[in-house]
């Protein structure tokens, strides 16, 4: 199983270089990073409240897992509202020549 999780940790990597090293990231990887962020917060919400206390009791580690990866993946979504501000303070700081 963690061949198969590469690509996600992959992603979390790209979102983490774009946090910490300033780097510039292709939109494509900050929208899949975002969409999937986006989907495994609607599972946690829905496996929260959809299902009931006592049959979440018995597997525990559904509800951290699918936690651990909204976290995981809530990086790539902040990397790209990051560069969006850093990008627009490099404009605005740029002298206008006419």
């Amino acid at each position: 199983f963690p061949f198969f999780a590469l690509p996600f940790w992959w992603l979390v990597g790209r979102g983490l270089d774009g946090i910490v090293r300033e780097e510039r990231l292709h939109w494509s990887p900050l929208l899949i990073g975002t969409l999937l962020a986006g989907t495994c917060f609607v599972l946690v919400l829905g496996f929260r409240f959809g299902i009931p206390a006592a049959e979440r009791e018995n597997d525990p580690w559904l509800m951290r897992g699918l936690t651990g990866w909204t976290i995981a993946f809530a990086v790539l979504p902040i990397a790209w509202i990051l560069q969006t501000l850093r990008r627009r303070a490099e404009h605005s700081s740029t002298p206008a020549s006419f």
